[in-house]
């Protein structure tokens, strides 16, 4: 007996094999542009430096902040930003760390190893806040493998992950790919947060 797949199940199988069909090519898309400057400068037997004071590319320097702005070792400038230097300059949309506090209504969506993802509104309109996730796998890695680090170490270099993304998605512009509609870098205590719109399900019309 031979079983047929019904037209609804075939349209939200397909738009699943988009979903991840397009996730997997942003993200070798940044593997390439972030770490290929890295890979270059192992074969030139150069390390990657974001000034003439900065030390390789492989210490732990990477995961500090200095004045809101986070290392760009990957050479992308945006923003105005001078290649090598520090990203992001300015948050890429309304939202940053002073109007932060302005999303209401926040509801848990979702969780996975790097960040965790919540539904909010600001100034009306509907936004998802993507943030550290304390309990995810990142974070509780860098503590069990490096009992002496601080939080705040661990913090940051599962931060950095979030940082990539937001790179990511703030130059590569397309009409399928969601907006970043701000961001949050503090210099102090605080959490570092990317704003997006918030993405309607694939199985939505």
């Amino acid at each position: 007996m031979q079983f047929s797949m019904s037209p609804f199940l075939q349209l939200r199988s397909s738009g699943v094999c988009l979903f991840v069909s397009v996730y997997f090519f942003l993200f070798l898309v940044a593997s390439v542009v972030l770490f290929s400057p890295i890979f270059r400068a192992s074969l030139d037997h150069r390390p990657v430096s974001t000034n003439r004071n900065s030390r390789s590319v492989f210490s732990d320097d990477n995961y500090e902040w200095e004045n809101s702005l986070f290392m760009n070792l990957s050479g992308f400038s945006s923003a105005g930003a001078p290649r090598g230097l520090r990203w992001p300059v300015t948050s890429p949309g309304p939202i940053n760390c002073s109007t932060l506090h302005e999303v209401k209504d926040l509801e848990f969506i979702a969780a996975g190893w790097t960040k965790a993802v919540y539904r909010g509104v600001f100034r009306g309109e509907p936004v998802a806040i993507k943030t550290v996730n304390l309990n995810g796998h990142d974070f509780r890695q860098c503590q069990e493998r490096q009992p002496q680090a601080s939080l705040a170490s661990c913090y940051r270099r599962t931060a950095a992950k979030l940082l990539k993304e937001l790179i990511l998605l703030t130059e590569l512009t397309h009409e399928n790919i969601i907006k970043v509609v701000g961001s949050c870098v503090p210099d102090a205590v605080g959490p570092v947060v990317i704003a997006t719109e918030l993405g309607d399900p694939l199985d939505q019309g």
